[in-house]
């Protein structure tokens, strides 16, 4: 079958793909609704050493059957993409010509709130934090011993060699460090804060980027999102588990309106409710089935309530300050709550700081003590 340009007015459909060290992510526009699916390289790489791209590329052209991917969409099969072998048309060089790409311009689209994470890399709306991170305020939140300076030579060789320093568990332990404490400067920089704690109470904020995705469990997650944004009241959680991201914002590029197309039917995780109450608190869980479960915790804990996502109901909550009612949802990490103070400064001594964060890991992750519907 000879080879047929995407881009030709006749045909319609546009594919998008993003290669990382792992897998590749596909999202195929068709006349109805997009369709997405994620593969792992590794049985291609293995075949045909094909050496993997890092950064944002689109196939603009259909290729004959061969060694790759076959997509189904609606039920009928489209012709393959191949990975390894022969690729027709690669515009990688016009791609390049491109300005980098600002996550947040397909993002702020979307009516919820969205924090985008990775290593070295926090945003918020039209706030940024990259690179101009404390190392000091970093390694308060490894459970490891690591010298500041040994730190930001570490992040500095990350910069210039993503690719080829290995994910460690030390690694990632750094990664989530370096984003709690980059989301608790980003948080710091809003003008006018109530205003920000008020519309996370609101809707659904969205988890986009690595340091969600390449997590444990998805209770890690709604930890680290906790630990750097200190929420006051209940949030909904969200996250792009499959980091669709960059073909979103590759197809955005070329097509604006098919991407704000696609976006609708972009497959987010639900992750549950966050509640932050920061202090001691006691209540009782009203699940929509009159499930009920009672809850007594002083200040300084993290609790969790193992809620389906077919489950919501409503926690009521006793504190110094009185008594408030909130709205929650079931979902991977079920229902989390806090009751550490807001402002969360960490001990300076680091026998202590590991103590709290293995404590706050345990109850939020296999070992804590949880209650189950």
């Amino acid at each position: 079958m000879p080879a047929k340009n995407l881009l030709t007015k006749e045909c319609k459909e546009v594919i998008a793909l993003d290669f990382s060290s792992s897998s590749v992510r596909v999202l195929y526009c068709g006349d109805s609704k997009p369709g997405f699916f994620s593969y792992s390289l590794a049985p291609f790489l293995l075949r045909e050493k094909l050496p993997v791209l890092e950064g944002l590329l689109e196939v603009l052209s259909w290729v004959e059957r061969d060694l790759g991917l076959e997509l189904q969409h609606n039920g009928h099969w489209r012709p393959s993409i191949v990975l390894v072998g022969r690729l027709v048309s690669l515009e990688l060089k016009k791609i390049l010509s491109y300005p980098p790409l600002d996550p947040l311009m397909l993002l702020r689209r979307l009516k919820r709130l969205v924090f985008f994470a990775r290593s070295g890399i926090v945003a918020f709306d039209n706030h940024w934090v990259s690179g101009d991170v404390d190392p000091e305020k970093v390694v308060r939140w490894l459970p490891f011993p690591l010298n500041p300076n040994d730190l930001a030579d570490y992040l500095f060789n990350v910069s210039l060699f993503t690719q080829t320093i290995p994910d460690t568990r030390e690694s990632l332990y750094i990664k989530q460090a370096l984003v709690r404490e980059s989301l608790k400067q980003l948080v710091g920089k809003i003008s006018g804060r109530d205003g920000f704690y008020n519309s996370l109470n609101k809707g659904k904020s969205l988890l986009i980027g690595s340091a969600f995705s390449q997590v444990v469990s998805p209770s890690q997650a709604v930890s680290i999102f906790l630990d750097g944004v200190r929420p006051r009241g209940a949030v909904f959680l969200e996250r792009d588990l499959d980091q669709w991201l960059p073909c979103l914002l590759v197809l955005y590029c070329y097509y604006p309106k098919i991407a704000k197309k696609a976006v609708k039917y972009w497959p987010r995780n639900f992750l549950g409710t966050a509640v932050g109450l920061g202090m001691e608190a006691n209540g009782t869980l009203i699940l929509d089935d009159k499930t009920t479960s009672e809850f007594h915790l002083g200040e300084g804990e993290l609790f969790q309530f193992f809620v389906p996502a077919s489950k919501s109901g409503w926690l009521r909550a006793r504190t110094r300050n009185g008594l408030s009612d909130y709205r929650v949802r079931g979902g991977e990490a079920g229902l989390i709550i806090d009751t550490r103070s807001y402002d969360l400064i960490l001990p300076e001594s680091f026998e202590q700081r590991k103590m709290l964060l293995d404590k706050w890991a345990g109850e939020v992750g296999a070992r804590g003590q949880k209650s189950q519907f």
